[in-house]
């Protein structure tokens, strides 16, 4: 256990320096048009991870950062969050290579997640929350997206009186 708080720490610290990191979306539109929305979220499952290079990566959503000479992931083994109310978010698994580090994947694109709370996450400890499972769905998250604005065309509901013969 003190070697999983171990690697933990040492992913805490690395990720936190990391120089690649990935671009912000673009939303069109300025932020009075723009509401935001809440939505639940999930560390991707291991089936899904593929190795690209030395890289694992979930489609285009989900990349990881540090390179891996892991061949197979072996289970998912917890998430980790980073932040002050709002943060990121690290899902870590473990690869069936003995000496390597866990794969740490994160988003590719900046995503602000709320401070994440429930039973298996651990209590904010300076900035940081851990949850320890083997399920992804143990381990949700709040992401907030925003909501592309509305035309101001479609806003607008036109609709003119008629004017019958008489002007009235």
């Amino acid at each position: 256990m003190k070697f999983l708080w171990f690697v933990l720490s040492v992913l805490i610290w690395t990720t936190s320096f990391a120089t690649n990191e990935p671009k912000l979306d673009q939303v069109s539109g300025s932020k009075d048009q723009v509401d935001t929305v809440t939505v639940v979220r999930y560390c991707p499952d291991k089936k899904e991870l593929r190795r690209d290079n030395m890289v694992w990566v979930v489609g285009e959503q989900w990349k990881s950062y540090g390179e891996s000479f892991a061949t197979e992931i072996n289970s998912f083994i917890g998430a980790q969050w980073v932040g002050v109310k709002l943060g990121k978010i690290i899902c870590l698994y473990d690869n069936k290579d003995a000496l390597d580090f866990p794969i740490a994947l994160e988003p590719t694109v900046v995503t602000l997640v709320l401070e994440p709370n429930g039973d298996n996450w651990s209590s904010n400890i300076k900035g940081y929350r851990i949850c320890h499972s083997t399920s992804t769905k143990d381990c949700s998250f709040l992401v907030e997206k925003e909501k592309p604005p509305v035309p101001v065309y479609e806003e607008i509901k036109y609709n003119p009186k008629r004017i019958d013969k008489n002007g009235d």
